[in-house]
């Protein structure tokens, strides 16, 4: 008899810098991970920058950004073979390097 898998749960993630430079990488950090049935930690990620999707990779190019923008990601929990919950992050805007 098989049981029907528990999906994951992220409680929050928020970016690294709610400021960042236009010349450094962004960062999403993690506020929690649950999967009761024990999967690793895993996440699904998808970028915005002025409300356009960009990126779905765990950390977003310096590439991507310009002084002015506003940014945000939305975190989704992944075990690997479920994906669970969806959170957004708090919105950032963009700064000019010096």
């Amino acid at each position: 008899l098989k049981t029907a898998a528990l999906t994951p749960y992220v409680i929050g993630c928020s970016l690294e810098d709610n400021e960042p430079p236009e010349d450094e990488p962004l960062e999403v950090i993690s506020e929690g991970f649950i999967d009761e049935d024990g999967d690793p930690e895993g996440y699904l990620f998808q970028w915005y920058v002025n409300g356009v999707p960009t990126s779905t990779e765990g950390v977003l190019d310096a590439d991507f950004i310009d002084a002015g923008d506003n940014v945000y990601v939305e975190c989704t929990a992944w075990d690997g073979d479920e994906a669970g919950n969806t959170v957004v992050s708090g919105h950032g805007t963009v700064q000019a390097s010096d």
